[in-house]
């Protein structure tokens, strides 16, 4: 017995592990190179470990660097291929905006006074959007 079907669309989602919000990614040799309009220019290099095993090709990248539950702040990067089962280094820019709030001030008089001591920042960090190589 045979069937055939026409015009039938058959759709997969599929998850991969390194897309998994890229937990483990660290951020290393903060600099502040200049005043940006809005806040303070932030240049630093970051490592992103996938454990796929499988490369991507994700061109731009969107972090928001996260302390104590407050955002600290968003930064960017270019031309991202995370290899297979390998650590990637990727500098990094964004900038660090005013805070008025409590939580925010604090949490960011933390992070300020941690890099000054030259200690690592135990940090949180999300993956919220990329945008493919063209």
């Amino acid at each position: 017995m045979q069937t055939i079907f026409s015009n039938v669309t058959l759709t997969k989602n599929i998850t991969f592990d390194a897309l998994n919000m890229l937990p483990g990614v660290v951020l290393t040799n903060p600099d502040f190179p200049r005043d940006a309009s809005n806040g303070i220019q932030l240049t630093v290099d970051s490592t992103i470990p996938s454990p796929s095993n499988l490369g991507f090709e994700l061109g731009t990248v969107n972090f928001i660097a996260s302390y104590k539950g407050s955002v600290i702040v968003p930064v960017s990067g270019d031309d991202l291929t995370l290899a297979a089962k390998a650590t990637t280094p990727l500098p990094l820019e964004g900038v660090i905006t005013y805070r008025n709030d409590r939580a925010g001030l604090d949490s960011l008089g933390e992070v300020f006074t941690l890099f000054l001591m030259g200690q690592n920042v135990p940090r949180a960090s999300s993956f919220p959007s990329l945008t493919p190589l063209k």
